[in-house]
């Protein structure tokens, strides 16, 4: 809602995986942004397999706590890279040492998840890390407790 609100953008493409997350998101956005209209549209479809994204062509890309829940968060992150517009803003959060029964993917620091970002042709322009209440992130990693994260990133 804040890319809608705040950005310049000519058009909004969302896409998720779950038909419940897509009807969901087209609720939320029909209700604070009616005036969107056909500006905004949402697929149904794999990230990894949408074909008709076109390469390096978007300006912005949002990925808000996925990267968990994926078996290969490294592709993600590659395809985030490859269909980053030079200069694009990209945004991705996650999170660290948290096990949940839905989350596949489990870093232990932050050091492991940013070396991946790294590697996936991303660099890191900014970092938000927020460790458990009342813990610095060092003490949160060495008593294996939850920390949240998000960059903002740019493909190389």
């Amino acid at each position: 809602m804040t890319a809608i609100a705040r950005g310049s953008f000519d058009t909004f493409l969302g896409i998720d995986l779950s038909q419940s997350s897509i009807d969901q998101t087209r609720s939320i956005v029909e209700f604070f942004n009616p005036e969107l209209g056909d500006r905004f549209s949402l697929q149904c479809t794999d990230f990894l397999d949408a074909g008709d994204l076109e390469a390096g062509a978007y300006d912005a890309l949002v990925m808000g706590e996925v990267l968990e829940h994926v078996e290969e968060p490294d592709r993600f992150l590659r395809r985030l890279a490859d269909l980053a517009a030079p200069g694009a803003y990209i945004y991705v959060t996650t999170c660290i040492n948290a096990p949940a029964i839905d989350h596949i993917h489990l870093w232990r620091n932050t050091d492991d998840l940013e070396a991946l970002i790294e590697r996936c042709g991303l660099t890191i322009r900014k970092a938000l890390r927020l460790p458990y209440e009342g813990k610095t992130i060092k003490e949160a990693v060495e008593e294996n407790l939850a920390i949240n994260v998000a960059y903002v990133l740019e493909a190389e």
